[in-house]
């Protein structure tokens, strides 16, 4: 079901959102990919601290599956967050930016939202953590094509994507059985399952359209 969703909400973006549509069109600038990098930067720098709660929130609740999961998670995510450095000093260097750009204001309140979805519940963290790594894999391939044939955006500025989208081909298949295996498939954590993706995509849609903007 949540497999679904997100194919879906990815078909929809690809044709419908301003922020790819502008990337066809050629109208997405480099100081808005600056913005978008420092952005994930923000994002992925906050995962192994997320991931790390969630393992500490799983001992506190005895739930040893979980805590495994989480401890398998950490490993994989561990320095990440250098792509984006990269990406961000590559990208200034050859359009003489000079900004420190800030993260914008929707990525950190997706950020917090997950922090407190941790907090609650960590169980629910990977309904986030399977839309993060699906919804990459299904835009980022189009989305880097697009800035660099349209806009002008080297596709090795955007290694956060790219690497990202290639690992989490593998990461997503385990991510739906580590769903079916660690959430209840009762009426309660269903709805809260559908709520944390639906929380989640709206967020997303809400930063990408502060970077088209």
């Amino acid at each position: 079901m949540l497999k679904s969703d997100i194919e879906q909400y990815a078909s929809n973006f690809m044709v419908s959102h301003p922020f790819f549509i502008k990337a066809k069109s050629g109208e997405i600038k480099p100081e808005q990919i600056e913005k978008y990098l420092a952005s994930l930067y923000y994002l992925v720098h906050h995962t192994p601290i997320h991931l790390s709660a969630a393992l500490n929130r799983s001992l506190d609740m005895a739930a040893t599956e979980l805590v495994d999961h989480f401890r398998h998670k950490l490993g994989e995510e561990d320095g990440h967050d250098q792509w984006a450095i990269e990406d961000l000093v590559n990208l200034r260097n050859k359009f003489g930016l000079s900004s420190a750009a800030e993260p914008l204001f929707k990525m950190t309140e997706l950020v917090r939202k997950n922090a407190n979805i941790v907090a609650t519940n960590p169980r629910l963290y990977l309904i986030y953590i399977l839309f993060s790594e699906y919804v990459t894999v299904l835009l980022s391939p189009d989305l880097v094509d697009n800035l660099e044939k349209n806009c002008q955006i080297p596709a090795h500025f955007m290694s956060i994507l790219t690497n990202h989208a290639e690992l989490d081909r593998e990461h997503v298949r385990e991510g739906l059985a580590e769903i079916d295996r660690l959430i209840p498939a009762t009426p309660e954590y269903i709805q809260a399952s559908q709520k944390v993706l639906k929380d989640a995509m709206k967020l997303f849609d809400d930063f990408c359209l502060e970077v088209a903007n």
